[in-house]
């Protein structure tokens, strides 16, 4: 009995370094310009291997261990070194362990833990992970950045600092990343942490809840946001927006997930379609611009002239991504027709013929519109006011716009795209092809093939 006591005991003890501390220090005071201000190298700094290659540490420290050993002073290790050279710095940043070094024990996982807790692990471990994701770009406003902060101190070994408001972060970013990007990924986080020293000022990672998918995601702020302006929250994972996936239930609260579920039936834009094409639009036009429920959907409402632009928050983003995902080639097709609405009578004068104008996209083989205009006028200058809104709204033009033979519609295009007429933009092209200049239109517009040749057939060429 005595002696497997004796045996449990001895078992329990911490393993004798293979390095002692004056070996160490010996070490750093060697290469002690790394080491001479409050800022220690980076995670993914060269020195760690070079002082791994050093005949004290070769065969007993790796890199790792180094790195480990160094950056959390143990046996104060790094304090000597410095004060030896002369240099009495606080070690803000350093984990004060006295404890051994970590791999003496080949079965220890303390090696590991450190560098988790280090700020620039993720930079490392994962930056060959993130250059085969998609990078998206969370905007977050200040409200709502603040809102996911911790403003007391963060109390995380023994240390403290600033860190994500718990039981808060999780779910806001995994609710805006769906918001602003409708991955069908059902994201959890597993760590969130924010750094005053490091690659990144804030990280993050979490992954898909779906066993199939397991989608990994990792997120970070590169600098410090200070305490204005909004904050970019950048997330790299990959893109199943349009892959098959499994229905899982995201971390939100009910609110929230009542308020997506509204958003995805498109709830507004059919709202909207169903009062415009009521014989009641001389009534319905009067409130429907002052609505809440349409403040961020109504464009321009006239009544005399009738014409209505809009477009719901949904729709100018999805035409966003559209661009972003079809950066070196893009195009839209714009078109008219003249079923969508009746005429009406309104302050005893009758409108004119109403028309839907639509900017369409095919996104992922699906059509999709991204901006409406029902319009009783159909000349050049109100097409073109229509369309230089829609750019304002998107930002980037698209590479080409197919459209039917409509003059009027053909001249908007081209005043709104290329800021020129429709002759001066065939002559630009015609001199572009003969090789008098090098000039290229910011939009290319293209005709639609098949009504090209109905209107030939049909004897309407002269349209042309």
């Amino acid at each position: 009995m005595t002696i497997r006591v004796l045996f449990i005991f001895k078992k329990d003890m911490p393993l004798k370094s293979q390095v002692s501390a004056e070996d160490a220090v010996n070490v750093l005071i060697r290469h002690i310009s790394y080491f001479a201000s409050e800022k220690l190298p980076e995670w993914s700094s060269d020195i760690w291997q070079v002082l791994a290659k050093e005949k004290e540490f070769q065969d007993k420290w790796n890199a790792n261990c180094v790195r480990t050993n160094v950056r959390n002073d143990r046996r104060g290790i790094l304090t000597k070194a410095r004060q030896e050279c002369g240099l009495f710095i606080s070690n803000q940043n350093t984990n004060v362990d006295n404890g051994d070094d970590c791999d003496d024990d080949e079965n220890s996982l303390s090696d590991e833990d450190d560098d988790k807790r280090d700020p620039d692990y993720f930079n490392h471990v994962y930056s060959d992970m993130k250059d085969k994701m998609e990078t998206f770009e969370l905007i977050f406003s200040r409200q709502l950045w603040d809102s996911i902060n911790k403003h007391t101190p963060l109390i995380e070994n023994k240390q403290t600092g600033a860190g994500f408001q718990p039981k808060a972060w999780t779910h806001t970013i995994a609710f805006e990343l769906w918001k602003q990007y409708r991955l069908q990924c059902a994201f959890i986080f597993k760590k969130g942490s924010i750094h005053e020293h490091g690659h990144y000022y804030a990280t993050m990672t979490g992954h898909c809840k779906s066993k199939l998918c397991k989608n990994f995601l990792f997120g970070y702020v590169e600098n410090d946001p200070g305490d204005e302006g909004d904050v970019i929250i950048k997330i790299n994972c990959c893109d199943t927006r349009f892959t098959k996936h499994e229905n899982y239930r995201r971390p939100l609260r009910g609110q929230k997930r009542d308020e997506m579920k509204k958003e995805v039936k498109e709830k507004v834009l059919k709202e909207l379609y169903t009062m415009l094409l009521k014989n009641f639009l001389s009534q319905t036009l009067l409130s429907i611009d002052q609505s809440p429920i349409y403040l961020h959907s109504m464009r321009v409402v006239s009544t005399k002239p009738f014409y209505v632009v809009y477009a719901t928050p949904s729709q100018i983003h999805c035409y966003r991504e559209y661009r972003r995902l079809h950066r070196n080639w893009s195009s839209v097709c714009i078109d008219a027709t003249g079923g969508a609405a009746k005429k009406f009578d309104y302050n005893n004068n009758r409108t004119s013929a109403i028309f839907l104008y639509e900017i369409v996209i095919n996104f992922s083989g699906t059509s999709v519109s991204v901006f409406q205009v029902l319009s009783e006028v159909h000349n050049a200058d109100y097409i073109t006011i229509w369309l230089k809104k829609w750019l304002r709204e998107v930002k980037l033009p698209p590479h080409e716009v197919v459209s039917d033979g409509s003059r009027a519609l053909l001249n908007a295009v081209s005043l709104a795209f290329n800021n020129r007429s429709l002759s001066d933009y065939n002559e630009l092209c015609f001199n572009n092809i003969k090789g008098i200049t090098t000039i290229q239109p910011n939009t290319y517009i293209r005709l639609d093939l098949l009504i090209l040749f109905m209107q030939l057939v049909y004897g309407n060429a002269g349209n042309l």
